[in-house]
This record gives structure tokens, C-alpha cells and sequence, in this order.
């Protein structure tokens, strides 16, 4: 593209192009945030997340484990972590949130350091604000711990004593996901784009008018170079 013609019809149609960044730029904002009696808030909201670590022990009396195989741990924190988001805790989350949880659950299991499987597993709540994702943590928790005494009597009966252990509290919420800022991009590009292309179109359908200096008159000088050469002859 020819960089100077480029320019040139920047500068014929300024104001087109500048009402066309002010609407570029107004779009893009409405394609990142919406407006509410509040003000603005985002169209895709921020996500919190608060984590809980647990573990898992596993025993049998001295005088059972004769006849009463021990569970191994890792095994059973598996079990746990994948019970934590099945209807039977998320019900539990529910009653307690009064329908509405502000937010999801999620939960795996935290492995040893050489990759293999271990006794811990921890739960995430995930919320659109700090306070959501430590209510979701805390919910999961609790519904967890509610839910697993008649799970264990009727998956691992007596004499096997299974233990749930907190690891501290629910760490502080983190962000894990801003607002992406490609579809505002994309959109200011694109109408930018297209005020520009209006420009271009204008310049074709109406160019410039330019006025070019008249060639000049070499009449004079040549009938001056005919005479000179007349006389000496």
C-alpha cells in the first residue's frame, strides 16, 4: 500500500475516521461490559477460586485386621474426591445454599511427588467473587463430611475406621480467570476497519481535485533559436 495516499485520505476524511474511532471504541466497550442500575459490570464475569486440602487415613482395630483387610488410603481419597461433585453431595450443597450455590464445585486428587497416587485430594469452590468462591469451598466441605458417614457403613462397615482430616483452613481466594480483552480488540479493529474502507470508497467515488500547473510555452524560445541561426547565415 502506498503509505503517502494512505495518509492523504486519512487527512481528506479526519472526521470521518475519528467518528469512526469513537464508535469503534464505544462498541468495544459494550462487547467487554454491559451496563447495569450499578454501572458497568463485565460481560464475563472474574472467577475466584478458594481451595481445601484433605486427607485420608485408613485403619482397623489390632483384633480385625486378621479377617478385615485395611482399605488403602490413596484408593479411598480417590473415591472421596470423586464423590464430592456427584448428585449426592451436590444436593446436600443445594439444601444448604437454598437452592441457589453462588458458584461450582470441583475436586482432585493431589499427587505424590513422584506422580503416584496419594491420600490427599482437596476441594475447589469457584465463584464470580472472592466471598462465592469461599462460601462454595466451605459449602462442599461441609455437604462432604454430611454425606460420608452413611457412605462409609455401607461401603466400608465396621471394624474399618476411615478418617477425614482438614489440612489447615480454605486457602485465601485467588483469581483464576479475567475478562478476555480479544473480542473488545477484534471489534474496535474491525469497525475501525471499516470507517477507513468507507474513506477509501469516498476517495474513489469523489477524489481530489488537483490542480496542475500549465505546461509551458516553449514557443518563444525555439522562434528566437530560428532567428539567431537565420542571421548567421
Amino acid at each position: 500500500m502506498d503509505i503517502n495516499l494512505f495518509f492523504r485520505v486519512i487527512r481528506r476524511f479526519k472526521l470521518l475516521v475519528a467518528f469512526g474511532v469513537l464508535v469503534a471504541a464505544l462498541l468495544a466497550l459494550l462487547s467487554f461490559a454491559r451496563i447495569t442500575s450499578d454501572g458497568l459490570a463485565y460481560r464475563q464475569p472474574k472467577q475466584w477460586s478458594s481451595v481445601q486440602q484433605l486427607s485420608v487415613s485408613t485403619d482397623v482395630p489390632p483384633q480385625f485386621r486378621e479377617n478385615t483387610e485395611t482399605p488403602l488410603p490413596q484408593a479411598v481419597a480417590q473415591e472421596y474426591s470423586t464423590l464430592a461433585t456427584t448428585v449426592g453431595v451436590t444436593a446436600l450443597i443445594r439444601r444448604d445454599a437454598n437452592g441457589k450455590p453462588p458458584g461450582k464445585v470441583l475436586s482432585s486428587n493431589l499427587p505424590n511427588g513422584d506422580g503416584s497416587a496419594s491420600r490427599f485430594f482437596q476441594l475447589e469452590g469457584v465463584g464470580t467473587s472472592k466471598a462465592a468462591a469461599m462460601m462454595m469451598v466451605n459449602l462442599a466441605t461441609r455437604a462432604l463430611e454430611e454425606y460420608l458417614p452413611a457412605y462409609n457403613r455401607a461401603n466400608y462397615p465396621p471394624p474399618i475406621v476411615i478418617q477425614l482430616k482438614h489440612l489447615g483452613g480454605p486457602k485465601a481466594p485467588e483469581l483464576i480467570k479475567s475478562p478476555s480483552k480479544t473480542r473488545p480488540t477484534f471489534v474496535f479493529l474491525a469497525v475501525l476497519m471499516a470507517f477507513i474502507g468507507l474513506a477509501f470508497i469516498l476517495e474513489n467515488v469523489r477524489p481530489a481535485v488537483r490542480v496542475q500547473a500549465p505546461p509551458k510555452d516553449d514557443e518563444p524560445r525555439q522562434m528566437s533559436a530560428l532567428r539567431a541561426s537565420d542571421r548567421s547565415r
